[in-house]
């Protein structure tokens, strides 16, 4: 009897701004409480969690003091650029 050993190819990192949303779901906190609790700005939080923001060394240090995501995982993550647009919903051409 032969076996055939079948392995599973590897799953990507989950990224940074998706661990927080799922641990901010998983604790019934919502952006403005955890930024309370880390002492940081509601927007800085949002943005953070939306994928728009990196966060610096003394944020991302707050922020894993309230949710214990490492610190180092927000330096490496690169934040998703968002294309302009103009209010038609049209990308906006650069001058």
């Amino acid at each position: 009897m032969c076996y055939t050993i079948r392995t599973m190819p590897p799953t990507p990192p989950t990224p940074p701004p998706e661990m927080l949303a799922d641990w901010m779901g998983r604790h019934g906190l919502s952006a403005r409480e955890v930024a309370r609790r880390a002492g940081l700005s509601h927007p800085v939080v949002v943005r953070a969690k939306l994928g728009r923001r990196t966060l610096g060394w003394q944020a991302a240090r707050a922020v894993e003091a309230v949710t214990g995501i490492p610190a180092p995982l927000w330096m490496d993550y690169q934040p998703v650029g968002r294309k302009r647009r103009n209010r038609k919903g049209r990308r906006r051409r650069r001058k």
